[in-house]
């Protein structure tokens, strides 16, 4: 409507033009918008409104019928032409022109210019170039959207929308938002009160009654058919027949080998086609697809496949169009990813293909083999679930016993990355026994099968079984010398190994398979096990090795273009990064890992990263950002319907909220997770967020909220037998009560926190509630209890600065002298971005962690330790009290 006020209406040079031209499909509404236009500025037009269906008519017949409608008849013996007749007539009124259903540029002939103005609708959308009319006054009419769809049956139906919203919704995305197809639904509505939306849908659902649905005896201009049928008039018969088998190609869009496939001819003549086609409104552009597929609108699709029955074509354009992708899939190296990629827009008829093939009851194991990975790669798991389902059964009906050995085996692979694990064990349960009766030249299916099995095993907690599996598969795999095969399984089983706890075991395996991958030139392959690798040399402390290893497994995935790959090291590479104490390294790389996320579109992938990323920004004591990033997991983790995840990630952003002091913010985010985890019946979770509730409604001055939020934690901690929560609980609820003065039944609450801590030799635990319990003590004047908890805390957390702060001047917790050696073993290494490196050993005396720096050992020394390794060290005593390494060496 816009595009025609600005070329008709405004009177500036720079867009006033006399004519615009209005083109798309039948039934689009170009005639209706006309007519809506005319109506709403009549007042522009004092010389009235002249609408007029020119198609089929010549020019002469046009003109005498535009002057007559003007109130002037032009004598049959007048001998001028048709445009000296509209000049004559109209160049001097002021009047709106209306040239409905155009077809052919010599109209141009007919515009009387002056102060008339003219709209021109047609199908053929190059018509307004031949006019030479300027792209500004060109509108490519659209179909109407949801919100205007169902407005316009509202407007005819009223009440009966509004009840039943969500129906009419579905009936205008069905009918892809035609207005004609709308407005003989409302036709048939008024007309059959007792029917309701939702009983429409259904009939409409069914593409056989879809058609003929849309049509009112004896009323030609109420029918969908009748205005398609209007266009093919314009085509030869070999191009009506090309039009018809479009509709074999995928459903959303199809490409130019499609078209030209499911239409029987080279691509060059289904180039010139299509164009034609385009022209004509009979098919159009998605804006997605840059102009390079083509698609139907949902009823002219149904209208092709209407005429590819009706002329016997719709079998052998199936069969070539579905024999096409079978042969185009079989010739492309899927692990070349510039190749698989060639082939992702085509998805949807490489599918088609597949349902061919069902349809012939053919099980194409070579098609599969070659299906499957790309099904995987772009995430048709699905679907990918449901066609091995479907082929399975075709392999079975023929007894192909090695081709259903390995269906199953896809079919489970898939439900496995569906999570559905138990679903995936059943459809594994029978390969066991049809193995038997396989050829032993199938030992790589047998390979195959213990290596999938595996997999569910172990997403079944079933560990040892899994690695059990993994060993059979490993051993047939080096009987035959597969080595890639054989790489798989090792990376593989170092993941069950990790699992298992057997760390080093697990290492070895995969050092093993890093091996392999590298002697075969196998970087995906490579970069897959470096990042197993990387996480289970975390787990052995060997943080510096495993940051390498996830930095080169994200090199070689960027060199392949792996987005979704680089996202997931990346996030693990900040977990290494974060451990080694470099924590704006770890920023950036969680970072990262969420950009590429976001791009991907992958929401349960961001709220993970983001998780991350908010403990990062903590240590670095960006609380508003982390505020920030937990917030846009919280939101993720809503729309994805994971309350659970959205529970914890509340109560973390309840914790950061308080931190900045928004004490309000934080008791409403903690308020809303307890009632997730009320809903869900989370008893551990609800102990949590009860205890950090218990904090901020403290410092509301909700004292009693705070109490009984308190005092619910402890009972469910007790209820579960967690100690660990117990201890957390009674010392912040000790510490409350202390805080506000009721300090004997604070430390009450201390003492038992403290109790629980010694028990379970909780270092972090001691180092919070010994000062708590020691300084209130001490407040109220019992030293000896005080002095008592005091030397208990040091006898499980010695050398902890928040407790040797306790200790009274000269009565520090060590008898050590100067130049006192020990030996010990490296724990922990630190590189702090922007600071000296420093780490701590464990003494082989006391067990006690001692503190070393570069600064004292040296730069040098200090880039030869790494996590285990056995030393010898001159320990001192600080100012302050605390050992500190001054020299370190290797134990001879």
């Amino acid at each position: 409507m816009k595009a025609l006020e600005n070329s008709l209406l405004d009177d500036s040079d720079d867009h006033m033009f006399p004519i615009a031209v209005l083109s798309g499909a039948g039934g689009i509404g170009k005639s209706a918008l006309a007519a809506h236009f005319a109506t709403v500025h009549r007042e522009r037009f004092p010389d009235g409104v002249i609408g007029l269906s020119v198609d089929g008519r010549d020019n002469d017949t046009i003109a005498r019928e535009f002057a007559r409608s003007a109130g002037e008849i032009i004598d049959a013996n007048d001998d001028r032409d048709a445009s000296s007749i509209m000049q004559s007539v109209f160049g001097d009124r002021e009047i709106l022109l209306i040239f409905d259903n155009a077809e052919q540029a010599s109209l141009r002939q007919l515009f009387p210019w002056g102060r008339s103005r003219v709209i021109v609708t047609t199908r053929d959308r190059r018509l307004s170039a031949s006019l030479e009319v300027p792209v500004s006054a060109r509108v490519d009419v659209a179909e109407l959207t949801e919100k205007c769809g169902v407005e316009l049956l509202r407007k005819r139906l009223a009440k009966r929308v509004d009840a039943e919203m969500d129906a009419a919704r579905q009936i205008v995305r069905l009918l892809g938002g035609l207005p004609l197809a709308l407005q003989m639904i409302a036709s048939h509505l008024e007309l059959a009160r007792s029917l309701s939306l939702e009983s429409l849908l259904r009939i409409l659902s069914d593409e056989r009654n879809e058609q003929s649905t849309l049509e009112f005896s004896g009323d030609p201009h109420l029918s969908v058919r009748v205005s398609f049928n209007a266009s093919l008039k314009f085509l030869k018969e070999d191009e009506i027949d090309f039009f018809a088998c479009l509709s074999v190609c995928a459903v959303d869009s199809f490409s130019l080998r499609s078209a030209a496939a499911a239409g029987g001819c080279a691509e060059n003549i289904a180039v010139k086609r299509l164009d034609y086609l385009y022209r004509l409104s009979l098919v159009k552009l998605p804006e997605a697809a840059n102009g390079t597929r083509f698609a139907f609108h949902p009823l002219l699709r149904l209208f092709a496949a209407e005429l590819c029955g009706k002329r016997k074509l719709a079998m052998a354009a199936r069969e070539r169009h579905a024999r096409y992708f079978i042969s185009l899939a079989k010739s492309i190296e899927v692990d070349d990813r510039n190749a698989a990629l060639s082939i992702a827009d085509d998805m949807d008829e490489m599918l088609n293909a597949a349902g061919w093939l069902l349809s012939q009851k053919i099980a194409d194991l070579p098609y599969l083999v070659r299906l499957e990975p790309l099904l995987y790669r772009f995430g048709r798991w699905r679907e990918a679930a449901e066609l091995m389902a479907r082929f399975l059964l075709v392999a079975e009906t023929r007894g192909d016993t090695e081709i259903s050995v390995q269906i199953r085996i896809y079919q489970a692979k898939f439900l496995q990355l569906l999570g559905q694990f138990q679903e995936a064990a059943a459809v594994l349960e029978p390969v066991a026994v049809a193995l038997t009766g396989v050829s032993s030249a199938s030992l790589h299916v047998q390979g195959m099968y213990h290596n999938a099995y595996a997999d569910v095993l172990q997403h079944l907690g079933k560990f040892q079984e899994a690695a059990d599996a993994l060993e059979r598969s490993k051993a047939i795999y080096e009987q035959l010398s597969d080595e890639r095969s054989l790489a798989m399984v090792l990376n593989s089983l170092g993941g069950v190994l990790q699992r298992l706890g057997e760390f080093q075991e697990a290492a070895e395996a995969l050092e093993r398979s890093k091996a392999i991958s590298e002697q075969l030139g196998d970087e995906r392959s490579l970069a897959m096990v470096l990042n197993s690798l990387g996480g289970v040399l975390q787990r052995l402390g060997k943080f510096h090795e495993a940051a390498d290893a996830l930095q080169r497994s994200h090199d070689l995935l960027a060199q392949q273009g792996d987005e979704r790959g680089q996202a997931m090291v990346l996030n693990s590479l900040g977990g290494v990064l974060q451990r080694l104490g470099r924590f704006h390294e770890a920023a950036d790389a969680l970072q990262r890992s969420h950009d590429l996320l976001a791009q991907q579109g992958d929401e349960r992938g961001q709220a993970m990263v983001l998780n991350s990323l908010g403990g990062v920004l903590q240590r670095l004591g960006k609380f508003q950002e982390v505020a920030d990033a937990l917030t846009k997991a919280a939101d993720i983790e809503q729309r994805l319907g994971s309350q659970r995840g959205q529970a914890m990630v509340l109560n973390s952003l309840g914790g950061v909220l308080q931190r900045l002091g928004r004490f309000q913010e934080a008791a409403d985010a903690l308020e809303r997770s307890k009632a997730i985890s009320e809903q869900l019946g989370d008893e551990r979770s609800l102990a949590m967020v009860l205890n950090s509730l218990g904090g901020v409604l403290q410092r509301l001055g909700r004292f009693q909220e705070a109490d009984r939020a308190f005092t619910s934690s402890v009972a469910i901690g007790l209820k579960l037998n967690d100690s660990m929560h117990l201890a957390k609980v009674h010392t912040a609820f000790g510490k409350t009560l202390v805080t506000r003065g009721d300090v004997a039944a604070g430390i009450d609450h201390l003492r038992q926190g403290f109790q629980l801590d010694e028990d379970t030799k909780s270092r972090i635990g001691m180092t919070i509630v010994a000062p708590l319990l020691v300084d209130a003590l001490r407040e109220q004047g019992q030293h000896e209890e005080a002095d008592a908890f005091l030397k208990r805390a040091i006898a499980v957390a010695p050398s902890e600065r928040s407790i040797e702060r306790l200790v009274p001047a000269g009565h520090g917790p060590s008898s050590l002298t100067p130049g006192t050696r020990l030996t010990g073993k490296i724990k922990r290494l630190l590189e702090p971005m922007g600071r000296p490196r420093y780490g701590f050993f464990t003494s082989d005396l006391d067990g006690e962690d001692i503190y070393f720096s570069e600064r004292q050992i040296g730069a040098a020394v200090f880039s030869t330790l790494s996590i285990g390794l056995a030393i010898e060290a001159n320990v001192v005593l600080t100012s302050d009290g605390r050992r500190q390494a001054r020299t370190i060496r290797l134990q001879t």
